[in-house]
This record gives structure tokens, C-alpha cells and sequence, in this order.
């Protein structure tokens, strides 16, 4: 039988090996897709090795349990990739299982919708190599796809604070692309090791400057926990969604230089 949590023991791959490691507590499924059914779970930090992919590689099949035999299918954008995905094999999919009729079941009126917790939430991280910077970036976006603008990002490893300049472009930065925030500068030596990221809101006076080291904000995610390795993850990119509230930012409408 197949267990209901992975082992968090970390696989030691092979150099042409591509591994994953769990960013979020996560179901494992049968096959590529919500439709299989969820075989196990997988807990913050637990690695395995890639088998294969489906075609467009939104979904990886893995050694589950880690250094079993036996095999599982996560979703990609909730794990962390090391490796080259595209090198690795298309694995065929177990055959779709027939749904089974549901049989409705009545709401009551008086039920509220569960509300969301926070007003951001992570939806998916990658790291990439670069030997000489440590750079912090990615995209803020609502619920429909819609670039967010006006709203920073925290980065704290519990020595070193830094804030975002808020995400699209301002008068400070008028390059900026819409939705996009990064951070970059930390010296190397300050940057390996774990990192905490939430989404803020800026409250410092922006109409003077903005100043990165800024401690007055409003934290409107939960804390995101990511590890920054050198050589081979010292570029991360996080991204995030919003979920109300969108245009209430530092500024809504992006700054645009006069040609």
C-alpha cells in the first residue's frame, strides 16, 4: 500500500538527475491532472527525483515514496525544479478514471462563502543561476490575469530587511514593466540561506522618495519561505495573486516616461 505522507528524507541524485522539492503542504495524485485521484500527500521540504512529465510539463510524475519504486504525479507550479525539465521524457498517463455521478447536495441559504484569509497569496516560485547577484523578482496579478500595480514585496532572512519598490513603474522607476517587482543589490554574502517574502503595502511617504529600507507597511499575505543556494539558485522569482482590493495600492495606474 502507498503511504498518506512522503518520507521527508532528500534523495541524493545523479548529476543528470532533475529533482523537486515541496514549497506547500501538497496532494500527490495518480496522473497528470485534479481528475486522478490523490494517492498521498507531500509536507514543506520534501524531495524526489522526476520520472517524466506530461506534455506541457505542467505536471511531473516522481519516485513517491522518495527512493520507492513506486510513482506519483505532482503539479508543477507547487514544487521547486532543479534541473533541466525539458530534457526530461514525456511519461504516459495512466488512463483517465471514470467519474462517478455526483449526487447534488443542497446548499443551505444561510451558508456563508468561505472567505480567503489573506489579500495575497503565493502561486508559484522558480531559481535560476547566476554566480555574480543575488536578484529577487516576479508578478502580481488579480484573479482574472490582470497585472497588479502599487504593492511591494517584504524580504527578510531575520538579519537583512529589504522592501520592493512597489510593482509596475512610478516616477522613481519609470522602466519598470507592469505587475513586475524585484529586488536586487544584497551582496552574496547576505543572501544565501533562507528567506521570508509577504506581500506589502507601502506607507512611507512615497511622494518624497522611496526607501527600500521603509518600515512602515501593512502585511497582506501570509509569510512565503524560500532557501537561496550558490551558485545554482541565486536569481528567484516569485510570483503572486491578488485577490480583492487590487487597485488600492501605493498607485493603480502605471507611471509612463513622456517621450
Amino acid at each position: 500500500s502507498i503511504p498518506t505522507s512522503a518520507p521527508t528524507d532528500t534523495p541524493i541524485p545523479t548529476p543528470d538527475q532533475v529533482t523537486v522539492t515541496v514549497t506547500q503542504q501538497m496532494n500527490v495524485r495518480g496522473g497528470p491532472g485534479t481528475n486522478y485521484s490523490v494517492i498521498g500527500a507531500a509536507p514543506p521540504g520534501a524531495s524526489s527525483v522526476v520520472l517524466g512529465r506530461n506534455t506541457d510539463g505542467s505536471w511531473l510524475q516522481v519516485q513517491y515514496p522518495p527512493g520507492s519504486t513506486d510513482v506519483g504525479w505532482v503539479f508543477a507550479q507547487l514544487v521547486q525544479i532543479s534541473g533541466d525539465i525539458n530534457g526530461v521524457e514525456i511519461a504516459q498517463a495512466p488512463p483517465t478514471p471514470t467519474p462517478r455521478p455526483a449526487t447534488p447536495t443542497p446548499i443551505p441559504q444561510d451558508t456563508p462563502t468561505p472567505e480567503k484569509k489573506y489579500q495575497f497569496t503565493a502561486t508559484a516560485w522558480s531559481a535560476s543561476e547566476n554566480r555574480g547577484i543575488c536578484h529577487f523578482r516576479g508578478t502580481i496579478k488579480d484573479e482574472a490575469g490582470n497585472k497588479v500595480s502599487g504593492y511591494s514585496v517584504l524580504l527578510d532572512n531575520g538579519s537583512y530587511s529589504v522592501i520592493s519598490h512597489p510593482s509596475s513603474a512610478s516616477w522613481w522607476y519609470p522602466e519598470k514593466p507592469d505587475g513586475e517587482w524585484d529586488v536586487s543589490g544584497i551582496p552574496l554574502k547576505d543572501c544565501v540561506g533562507w528567506w521570508w517574502m509577504t506581500v506589502v503595502k507601502y506607507e512611507c511617504d512615497f511622494n518624497v522618495e522611496f526607501n527600500a529600507q521603509c518600515k512602515q507597511f501593512t502585511r497582506l499575505s501570509d509569510e512565503f519561505k524560500i532557501q537561496v543556494n550558490w551558485p545554482d539558485e541565486t536569481v528567484i522569482w516569485a510570483d503572486w495573486v491578488c485577490h480583492w482590493d487590487c487597485d488600492k495600492g501605493v498607485y493603480n495606474t502605471p507611471y509612463r516616461k513622456p517621450k
